[in-house]
């Protein structure tokens, strides 16, 4: 059990390395030593810093997943109050997926696919449970679902810079949240059947 602990928290202060400073400057020998370890001792657990990369995605991925299920069966004010409060405590986890994006390579290649499988699984479930309607390509929408829900954390600059702040800020993040939910839940476009039937 102490070995479990010792691996999660090694991987807790991996992630909060990694998304503070990037991926270009931050070894395995400068995480060891903000955790207060040898370098050997993170080879003995990860493997490499490339397992251990491997390791915070898989990590971060499960908590961040964990905590987005059930916004779809919630009412908009609800699901804006859970949206903020996973900002709050998986900020940091997000900001570490940014850098993995960004950096490219096959650990941005394992979590984009990780995020667009568990999209797919929500998509799923969420048809299941009636809340979501019939698809033609189920693996296409959850892409979209995925290049959708990743555009703001990757243009994360560009986007702050148009909103005038950091969606990370609650107002801020509410109106990204909030736009979100609309487009999901009640779609933009109108129905254009009623006025082809007219025509007829």
């Amino acid at each position: 059990m102490a070995a479990d602990n010792t691996k999660e928290r090694l991987i807790d202060i991996a992630t909060k390395t990694f998304s503070e400073s990037g991926f270009a400057t931050t070894s395995l020998r400068s995480i060891a030593k903000l955790a207060g370890v040898s370098p050997a001792l993170l080879v003995h657990h990860f493997g490499s810093r490339d397992g251990l990369i491997e390791q915070c995605v898989m990590r971060g991925l499960g908590l961040w997943v964990a905590e987005k299920q059930g916004f779809v069966d919630v009412s908009l004010s609800t699901a804006l109050a859970q949206w903020q409060g996973a900002i709050d405590k998986h900020g940091p986890k997000l900001q570490f997926f940014r850098q993995v994006l960004l950096s490219g390579g096959p650990a941005a290649n394992m979590l984009f696919r990780r995020m667009v499988q568990e999209a797919e699984i929500m998509i799923r479930t969420e048809q299941a449970k009636g809340n979501m309607r019939k698809v033609d390509n189920v693996s296409d929408l959850a892409l979209i679902m995925t290049l959708h829900g990743l555009g703001p954390l990757v243009l994360q600059d560009q986007v702050n810079s148009f909103l005038g702040g950091s969606f990370y800020e609650p107002e801020l993040g509410a109106r990204l949240a909030g736009a979100n939910l609309e487009i999901y839940k009640r779609g933009i476009y109108k129905s254009n059947k009623k006025k082809k039937a007219g025509k007829k």
